[in-house]
């Protein structure tokens, strides 16, 4: 079975830190424009672990799928050093 897992409010706090920003600068209409923002947001409580429970569970084939921001051309980038980032600090597979 193949699963595809979204990162923004599933694997990485996006709306958090949308909010947080907003807060920090009520200026900023686009949060997700900032560079770094995407590199910066916290891991969404127990979805490493979760992740990994799919991930090595043989029967499954797991994706990671997510769509850049149209207002932050590094957020590619950004969100796949995010994830290399919170892969190594907790030994999730990809």
């Amino acid at each position: 079975m193949r699963i595809y897992v979204d990162m923004d409010d599933v694997l990485c706090a996006y709306t958090k830190g949308f909010i947080e920003a907003r807060d920090n600068d009520p200026t900023i209409d686009y949060p997700q424009r900032i560079e770094g923002f995407f590199q910066n947001l916290e891991p969404v409580e127990h979805a490493v672990e979760s992740m990994n429970e799919l991930r090595f569970n043989d029967a499954l084939e797991v994706y990671i799928l997510t769509a850049p921001s149209t207002r932050n051309p590094h957020s590619y980038t950004e969100k796949r050093l995010w994830l290399k980032s919170i892969l190594i600090m907790n030994s999730l597979r990809i």
